[in-house]
């Protein structure tokens, strides 16, 4: 009896020692252990000069957890020198991202593997049924995350504005991000006034 009860527990941990680093879900942990977290990147002149078609200066991300789902609540601005998009959505994470229902990539920037499926909603409560658009973010830990965006999805010019978001179309060379882990001062600001909308 007692061999038997040895030789389970062996097997059981040995099953977990070899559990894939790809089953983890950094976004439960990151959630988890702060209730939200902000990404952001600044482009400087320099870049800028070297990529003239890229319109996209800043980007400034927040995800914080939604109380009433494993999902997390998305919050995004692009701030370019011809316009500006905010994007409100959601984001969940899985196994294998960028797939659509027939199991095909959605975007190809994004080379498959783990990540966060991301929808953009076209009302600041996400309560309308018309859907915003997919994208993908690439979050293998908490420090830095690159993020892929389609070639249009429902956005506002505004944070201000109310109403129905309208399609923003994204050139190639503003539609994927690497983004840093900063402080979550830094997206007090947006989630204090999309809040407000609701």
């Amino acid at each position: 009896m007692m061999h038997r009860k040895t030789a389970w527990v062996a097997s059981l941990l040995a099953g977990f020692c070899c559990v894939s680093p790809a089953s983890a879900d950094p976004l439960g942990d990151l959630l988890l252990s702060t209730g939200g977290a902000c990404f952001a990147r600044s482009y400087d002149a320099a870049h800028l000069a070297r990529n003239p078609r890229q319109d996209t200066r800043k980007v400034l991300l927040s995800l914080t957890k939604d109380s009433k789902s494993d999902a997390a609540t998305l919050r995004l601005t692009l701030e370019g020198k011809a316009r500006i998009s905010v994007i409100v959505g959601e984001c969940g994470w899985k196994a294998r991202a960028n797939l659509d229902v027939q199991d095909k990539p959605l975007l190809d920037t994004f080379k498959g593997g783990p990540g966060l499926d991301c929808h953009g909603y076209t009302s600041i409560d996400g309560m309308s049924a018309e859907e915003g658009g997919d994208f993908v973010i690439d979050l293998r830990d908490e420090h830095t995350m690159t993020m892929h965006l389609p070639d249009s999805i429902a956005a506002w010019p505004a944070i201000a504005r109310r109403g129905r978001a309208k399609w923003a179309t994204f050139d190639k060379d503003d539609r994927v991000f690497k983004l840093d882990r900063v402080d979550q001062v830094e997206c007090k600001q947006i989630n204090a006034s999309i809040e407000a909308l609701k």
